[in-house]
């Protein structure tokens, strides 16, 4: 789960204070036992320059110095016993071994004991020392002045927080919303953080990346709008002349046919596929409002596109055999196109024969097929025929001209009506299948890479 950095900065403030905390209260009791040991000492070394220690091996068991304040000392036989029955405890550990040294030990009721091993010998060798209070301070009270002291640096944290880092967090985030709409908008608009500090630098140095790059975009935009243009112009130019020159070789076909002749109008069909599948490009990736969609006679459609193709294929050999009837709601021009696309295919590559059917499906859907007979693609390239720029293998070992636009622009007008292309391999023959919807319900989005959807 992503964390955010005002949480990672509180979580950091808090692992601080409690570090802070545990090192001030660990430091605190160092010098505080530090004080202890130091002051007994001094004590010790004054008890014995009175003569209090030579009273203590004199009488161990009635010895003692009781003191609230810096605390009672009393004598310890070797087995640990404490002799004096007015102290506080009737058994201690152990002495430290080394003279002069002291070793604390916890008791409840006490604010401080520790056994003392004393430099010299004798009865009162090792010292119980006892403290019930420290300097006239309960323990209770250092707790609550640690406790105080703890609250204070949290509170102090809190307040740095608020004052600095809160704001920073917020002009974060703030800056992140700004950025998220300026992408969303293409780049149309700023951060515009008036601030003179870094993130302000980060801000303008955003602000002049998205200006820079806003140009670039619509420097591409006007270029590819214009290269668009000059296509759609020239495709649309060039329609006219070779219409004229259709007619004329399929006359030359009819009185006078041909090797020449042949492969003349094989070209032409060629230059008119292409010409028209630019101008279907460009109207598809350049559409911004919904193409005209009207009811149509899919049946007319396909008679339109046989006497478009009847004379190629006439003129190698192939029979043309167009049936059924449908009707729908679409863009006429868009789908003539793509099954003229599919229909080329199918006469440039069929052996004998070419059929093209249409029917309407349960489900309001219709079908248009186009089936030929030739030796098709091999089945590891059939998902790939309807991307854009690709071309079968097929093709490629027949030396067909193409720029491996005609599928993936069928694909594409199929999608935009509800549908898909579906190119199959059976039996010997190659099926192209158009699936529509037959109610208009298409997508008019642009268009994505025709075979990767």
């Amino acid at each position: 789960m992503r964390r955010s950095i005002s949480r990672r900065l509180l979580l950091g403030f808090a692992a601080i204070l409690s570090i802070y905390s545990v090192v001030f209260v660990s430091l605190n009791l160092m010098t505080i036992g530090e004080f202890r040991r130091e002051s007994f000492r001094i004590r010790v070394a004054e008890l014995e320059a009175l003569g209090e220690l030579a009273r203590c091996d004199a009488d161990p068991a009635g010895w003692g110095r009781p003191d609230e304040g810096m605390g009672g000392v009393f004598a310890v036989a070797a087995d640990g016993q404490v002799l004096n029955p007015r102290a506080p405890l009737r058994q201690a550990p152990p002495p430290p071994d080394a003279p002069g040294a002291f070793r604390g030990f916890y008791t409840p009721g006490l604010s401080w004991t520790a056994v003392y091993r004393a430099p010299h010998g004798g009865p009162c060798a090792t010292l119980l020392v006892v403290q019930e209070q420290w300097m006239g301070f309960g323990s209770k009270f250092f707790l609550m002045l640690s406790s105080l002291r703890v609250v204070m640096g949290f509170a102090l944290a809190a307040g740095l927080w608020m004052l600095l880092v809160r704001p920073l967090v917020d002009r974060i985030r703030a800056l992140a919303g700004r950025t998220r709409a300026v992408v969303a908008s293409d780049f149309q608009g700023q951060l515009a953080d008036p601030n003179d500090d870094e993130l302000g630098a980060l801000a303008r140095a955003f602000d002049q990346a998205t200006r820079a790059a806003r140009e670039r975009l619509d420097e591409l935009v006007a270029r590819d709008r214009s290269a668009r243009e000059i296509v759609a112009n020239i495709a649309h130019d060039v329609r006219t002349p070779m219409a004229a020159l259709r007619l004329a070789l399929e006359r030359l076909v009819r009185r006078a046919p041909s090797e020449e002749t042949r492969v003349a109008l094989g070209e032409l069909a060629y230059l008119d596929a292409l010409t028209r599948n630019l101008q279907a490009l460009v109207a598809l990736e350049s559409a911004t409002l919904p193409s005209p969609a009207r009811p149509l006679d899919l049946g007319d459609t396909l008679n339109r596109v046989r006497a478009r193709f009847e004379m190629l294929a006439e003129s190698r050999g192939v029979r043309l055999h167009v049936a059924g009837r449908a009707t729908l709601t679409g863009d006429a021009v868009a789908l003539e196109q793509a099954i003229s696309n599919l229909v080329h295919n199918a006469v440039d590559f069929a052996s004998e024969n070419v059929a093209v059917l249409c029917r309407e499906d349960p489900g309001g859907r219709v079908r248009v097929e186009v089936r030929d007979d030739g030796p098709g693609p091999p089945t590891t390239e059939l998902p790939e025929l309807s991307a854009r720029y690709f071309r079968g293998s097929v093709s490629v070992k027949r030396g067909r001209r193409g720029q491996g636009l005609g599928l993936a622009i069928a694909d594409e007008v199929a999608r935009r009506h509800g549908g898909r292309l579906q190119i199959e391999r059976a039996a010997e023959v190659t099926v192209a299948r158009l699936l529509l919807l037959a109610d208009g319900q298409r997508s008019d989005a642009p268009p994505t890479q025709p075979g990767q959807a």
